[in-house]
């Protein structure tokens, strides 16, 4: 599972607002370790990234898929000229995928040329099976979920699916991994296993058949700081450490404060929450870097029930008026704030509720994406839009630093100079709960600056410093 960063949101935000479509194209040569050129391989472009910026990884809003690579090894990927306005694509991130060959990551792969062929390794066989009773009796089918060292996940098509109810892949590499088999109940119940570790050899197959056990049932709250009804709340929840498998998954608040999961894993259960005008607040043990990050409260899970109280704490709101270079106010600009969460396996906006473990592992590619999308349109949290006096008011934010991009048809937010040669338009702001904070930003016409356009950037940046320092 790939980390996601507060940054990693805002360009993945910018890219798809603000990409003009130019579509370039390049080609990639896979062989095997002897090699010798691999047919039928995917390559799923997913990510890109640009020189000014060598460390932020730009998601795309959708995943492009190539053709299959030819009798030669030889694929040809289509990739986007601009991340974001004149912001050349350097390097490009993708998964290769064969159903007989270990999957390849790359997150830095240059597009003009001269890498090396991906040499794809020959993948080992590992059979899963599971049991409630007898080890003889197995399940009607299992969803396996393993992890390797590097946290690479291996998701639901890596897998087929026997007669007999197991489960068999052909893409694991040689190393250790963790783990763990699950089992859908026709009752909606989840059976987990115990997360096992594995050592895999190459060129071997390997069977594996694990004892489950019903999921345990947590039934917690929303501490009493919280007014009832409770309005808009969710509770994300996560058990699993990295490294290991990790299960995500999300539960509504009722009106009365309470939320229940039916079926967790056993081990610790990391939680955060949020409702109109609340969020959980962050443990008191995290330091000053990680402050500005939205940290889980944990409950040990043990026995056959846990019972969780989240506490609280009030959020901030900040209301925005957005003006043109001369003052006026701008009706219809969209404010989003990006406030981030932060598990052991990476981060994401609070509250996210896209998410779900039992339904990634349950449903075929095309459902999930389908469900995805859906989930997506209806997500409007940390936003607003400008009124005709150009006010927008943002509600349920964190009290910490956070970052906001605004949109608009004909205006944009001036660039600021991040690092050395990174320009982003977005803008930073100190939030402290309980606070509505007020603030005015200017806008200027869209396309005068054009990011990518450095060297003008920073002669006006230049001009504007002497200016200041000789006044």
């Amino acid at each position: 599972m790939r980390r996601f960063s507060i940054f990693a949101v805002l360009h993945c935000f910018a890219f798809s607002c603000k990409a003009d479509g130019i579509l370039e194209k390049m080609t990639i040569h896979l062989v095997d370790e002897d090699g010798k050129p691999v047919q039928g391989a995917t390559v799923t472009l997913d990510c890109l990234r640009t020189a000014q910026s060598p460390g932020s990884s730009f998601g795309l809003p959708h995943p492009l898929v190539s053709p299959v690579s030819d009798a030669d090894g030889v694929v040809t990927v289509t990739y986007p000229k601009y991340v974001m306005e004149k912001l050349e694509t350097v390097w490009i991130g993708f998964e290769v995928d064969h159903p007989n060959y270990c999957p390849y990551e790359s997150q830095n792969y240059a597009v003009t040329g001269g890498e090396k062929p991906i040499v794809l390794k020959k993948g080992a066989t590992l059979t899963v099976s599971g049991y409630l009773d007898k080890p003889e009796d197995l399940l009607p089918k299992v969803s396996p979920q393993i992890t390797d060292s590097n946290n690479l996940g291996f998701g639901r098509e890596s897998w087929n699916v026997n007669a007999n109810g197991s489960s068999t892949t052909h893409q694991l590499g040689a190393g250790p991994y963790s783990l763990r088999v699950i089992h859908f109940g026709k009752d909606g119940s989840i059976y987990f296993s115990d997360i096992v570790h594995i050592n895999i050899e190459k060129g071997r197959a390997e069977t594996v058949n694990l004892k489950l056990k019903k999921g345990i049932r947590v039934e917690g709250k929303l501490d009493a700081s919280v007014p009832r009804p409770v309005t808009n709340g969710r509770v994300v929840a996560t058990i699993g450490l990295e490294g290991q498998p990790v299960w995500m998954t999300w539960r509504p608040v009722a009106s009365d404060g309470s939320f229940v999961f039916g079926s967790l894993p056993e081990g610790m259960l990391n939680v955060i929450a949020l409702c109109d005008g609340f969020v959980s607040k962050n443990p008191t043990n995290i330091d000053d870097r990680h402050k500005r990050l939205r940290n889980p409260q944990s409950f040990a899970l043990d026995g056959s029930i846990t019972h969780a109280e989240v506490t609280m704490e009030p959020t901030a709101t900040c209301e925005v008026l957005v003006t043109d270079q001369h003052g006026n106010p701008i009706k219809g600009a969209q404010i989003m704030f990006f406030p981030n969460e932060e598990f052991a396996f990476g981060t994401n906006l609070v509250g996210n509720r896209s998410f779900r473990s039992e339904e990634y592992l349950t449903m075929n590619k095309d459902e999930y994406r389908k469900l995805m999308e859906a989930r997506q349109s209806e997500l409007i949290d940390f936003q607003a839009t400008t009124d005709a006096h150009g006010i927008a008011t943002v509600r349920n934010l964190p009290g910490a630093k956070q970052n906001f991009a605004i949109v608009h048809p004909t205006f944009e937010l001036p660039a600021r100079l991040v690092f050395a040669k990174e320009w982003r338009r977005d803008r930073e702001i100190e939030l402290m709960p309980r606070e509505t904070k007020k603030l005015t930003v200017q806008l200027e016409p869209k396309g005068a600056r054009l990011l990518g356009d450095e060297g003008d950037m920073l002669e006006r940046l230049d001009a504007a410093f002497e200016k200041w320092l000789n006044p």
